[in-house]
């Protein structure tokens, strides 16, 4: 059966060399945001390898699932996370300075979700579009928060469906995006296609060196096809017509990547983006050496973390989840964790509750019950969002209540 989901990939997801070598094995994992409604003793595992490639350096997995049984219905809604808004909002209104946007403009955004992000645009009388693969995502953005949204995958072919109805767009936005798409070319065709002449495709991803620095393997899963380097993004891009002349880094997922680019040769390169990219080379972020000491490092990590988790609970201390994010299946089904160790998780997203974590009888319910049942530990899976969830859960914390944060190094607070 699995067999029927998933392909291996024998070549590069961006220059298409053989050339590949395994860094690492996380077994087989559940598809982590497939969260189930009971538990599911018999889900579907898929193996789950991170590989490098030996031509052009792209990390990426040996895996492709079939993208609809990802994204057929989808639940993470991104207008749960205040930083993610607060970041959103602050983008749009940066760009709408600095490329001197006005009601004319038109704006596209590739796997848009709810309209966290465009929702800024659209409150300035800016033309907007989403493109939103996830059905149920994409009717809430179009029903409930009235962000005109096409529920597809962004290809070649639906570019040519915007241009038929719409415009060129002098903006398309890409948050988290290129990391989690198969057809890769078609979907950079497709941006160049609907690109104004002076158009900018702006792109977010997580940034492979703070993943290899930290250990952060929960952010490898099925979903996460590719991760990216500035070479390698700007690699592939040359490919396809566009160059990248700018680049930042920020706090998003534990460090990411917000690239410019443009056609070829229409943007100046910044002074910022040479900065870093000779840093990059300087450093080494991606090299070889660097990935096969991965896997070492992780396994360390995990083993560490298990050492803690055991002690904690040896002591009759119970510990419990916040949030119910891809990082919690991952982490959980590497470590072999269960009810015994997580007594549940809490997530803000109530979509998520009333469910499981896949692979494992981990329940998750609502961060109400904090209150009432006082847990001794709280384990925050999603260590990127650390300071924004200990902000929500101070009165825990002043009532004697601990903190477990697993990355970028493991801590208790």
């Amino acid at each position: 059966m699995n067999l029927r989901i998933y392909k291996n990939e024998k070549k590069c997801r961006s220059c298409s060399s053989s050339n590949l070598i395994e860094i690492l094995r996380l077994g087989r994992q559940p598809l982590a945001n497939n969260l189930p409604t009971a538990i599911d003793k018999n889900c579907i595992k898929i193996p789950l390898t991170l590989m490098r490639c030996n031509k052009c350096g792209l990390i990426q997995i040996k895996e492709t699932v079939q993208p609809m049984k990802i994204f057929e219905e989808y639940l993470y809604l991104s207008s749960y996370s205040k930083a993610l808004l607060q970041n959103a909002e602050k983008l749009v209104a940066k760009v709408v300075k600095k490329y001197k946007l006005n009601t004319e403009t038109f704006v596209v955004e590739i796997g848009s979700n709810d309209g966290y992000l465009l929702q800024y645009y659209q409150k300035l009388g800016i033309g907007i579009l989403g493109v939103e693969p996830a059905s149920n995502i994409a009717e809430y953005a179009n029903n409930v928060k009235s962000i005109p949204t096409l529920n597809k995958f962004f290809n070649i072919e639906t570019a040519n469906e915007i241009l038929s109805k719409y415009k060129k767009a002098r903006i398309v936005h890409a948050n988290n995006v290129m990391a989690h798409v198969a057809e890769l070319h078609s979907i950079l065709d497709g941006v160049k296609k609907i690109l104004t002449h002076d158009g900018i495709f702006i792109v977010e991803v997580a940034y492979v060196k703070n993943m290899l620095n930290n250990a952060a393997f929960d952010s490898i899963y099925h979903e996460h096809l590719c991760y990216y380097s500035i070479k390698t993004i700007n690699s592939l891009f040359k490919l396809h017509g566009l160059e990248i002349f700018d680049v930042e880094i920020i706090n998003s997922h534990g460090g990411s990547l917000r690239v410019y680019a443009s056609h070829k040769s229409v943007c100046k390169k910044t002074s910022r983006y040479k900065k870093l990219e000779i840093a990059e080379l300087e450093n080494g972020v991606n090299t070889k050496k660097i990935c096969l000491s991965f896997e070492k490092n992780v396994n360390e990590f995990r083993n560490e973390l298990y050492i803690t988790l055991s002690k904690i609970k040896s002591g009759n201390k119970n510990i419990i989840c916040y949030g119910a994010p891809a990082k919690a299946t991952v982490l959980f089904n590497f470590l072999k964790l269960n009810s015994k160790t997580i007594d549940y998780v809490v997530d803000n997203n109530h979509l998520k509750q009333s469910r499981y974590i896949p692979g494992t009888d981990i329940f998750i319910t609502s961060p109400e019950i904090i209150n009432t049942q006082k847990p001794d530990y709280i384990f925050i899976s999603a260590w990127n969002l650390a300071e924004e969830i200990l902000n929500d859960l101070k009165s825990y914390k002043n009532g004697g209540g601990k903190f477990i944060i697993p990355l970028p190094r493991l801590r208790i607070i």
